[in-house]
Parts: structure tokens; sequence; C-alpha cells
């Protein structure tokens, strides 16, 4: 992990709070396939409410932090407040300016919040 992030990335990278799966859950998954990134999204929505959020997968410190990290945000928020979630908002929160490759890292989770939100419209 490199020492240019900062240390609330650094302890979400290694002890994610929402790691996990939930049972009966709407799924998102998005994955860069150059680095090797692949993050599940779990959640459980309730009233137009998100309820509950895990999620699972591998990936870098970045995205598995802005993961962890988008799953403590997203719990309490509407699906309408969730979705305008950009993909800029990770590195604007962890404080980075980030190379394009690295800007993908920060995109990932956002994008598979974002298609969990979209199994939730479907049904």
């Amino acid at each position: 992990m490199s020492p240019r992030y900062p240390a609330e990335l650094l302890y979400h990278a290694t002890s994610p709070e929402h790691a996990g799966v939930l049972e009966a859950a709407l799924i998102g998954q998005a994955a860069n396939h150059n680095c090797g990134d692949d993050l599940t999204c779990h959640i459980r929505i309730e009233g137009g409410v998100i309820v509950e959020a895990k999620h699972s997968g591998v990936g870098c410190a970045l995205s598995t932090a802005s993961m962890d990290w988008l799953c403590s945000i997203a719990v309490g928020r509407s699906i309408e407040q969730v979705a305008t979630t950009s993909e800029s908002a990770v590195a604007e929160r962890w404080g980075l300016v980030l190379s394009p490759m690295r800007s993908r890292c920060a995109a990932l989770p956002v994008q598979a919040l974002k298609a969990a939100l979209v199994t939730y419209v479907r049904t």
C-alpha cells in the first residue's frame, strides 16, 4: 500500500467494517480486468431506504477502502440520495489526486453500488 494514502483509507482497506455477504440482498458488481479488482456490493432496501450494506470481492487498498466507506454512508440514505453519488466523490473523500488508472479503482465501488440499485429498480 502506498504511503501517500491517508490513515483512514488504510484503516478501511485493512479492517473493513462492512465486509461480508448479505443473504437475500440486491447485488451489484463491478470489475477492472486490467488490475484484477472485482467488487460486489450487497444492499438491503426497505421503503426506499438502504437499511444494510456489505461488500465482498478482491481489490486494491483504494477500491476496498472506498467500497467500505460507501457502504457506511449508504445505510440510512434513500436510493435517490445514493444514486447521485459521483465517481469523483471517492477521490474527493480521501483528498487524493488520482492518475487515470487509480481513478478507475476509485470509481469501481460507485459502479458496484449503482449496479445494485439498478436491480432494485428492475424488481
